[in-house]
C-alpha cells in the first residue's frame, strides 16, 4: 500500500524513504508482543554479526501523506562499537517482513 501511495518501484526505495522522511516513535515492547519477538530476533542477528553490535530501540515509522501521518513500518536501530559501520537500521513493513537495512552513517 505505502509503495503505491508513494509510487515506489522497489523495497530499496521504500527503505530510502523510511530513512530520509520517516517520523520515528519509539515502541513500548511490553505492550506489543509481536514486535518484542522481532526485536529479540534482530538483537540475536546483530550479535551474530559482531559481538559489539546490539539492537537498541524499535520505532514505528510514520510517513506523511496529505498532511496525515500514516503508520508505514518499523525500524530497529542497531549500534556497533568495533565495526566500520557504527550504526545501521533494519526496516520492516507492517506485516513484519524484512525490507532491508541502511547505514546510518551515510
Amino acid at each position: 500500500m505505502i509503495q503505491s501511495v508513494y509510487a515506489l518501484d522497489s523495497q530499496e526505495e521504500l527503505v530510502a524513504l523510511f530513512k530520509k522522511e520517516g517520523i520515528r516513535q519509539p515502541v513500548d515492547l511490553e505492550k506489543h508482543q509481536e514486535l518484542r519477538e522481532i526485536f529479540l530476533s534482530a538483537s540475536q542477528m546483530a550479535q551474530n554479526l559482531d559481538q559489539s553490535c546490539r539492537a537498541e530501540i524499535i520505532s514505528e515509522i510514520y510517513l506523511k501523506n496529505n498532511s496525515k501521518e500514516l503508520l508505514s513500518g518499523y525500524e530497529i536501530f542497531v549500534s556497533c562499537e568495533n565495526t566500520p559501520t557504527p550504526a545501521i537500521a533494519l526496516y520492516f513493513n507492517l506485516s513484519l517482513n524484512f525490507l532491508g537495512s541502511a547505514n546510518l552513517a551515510d
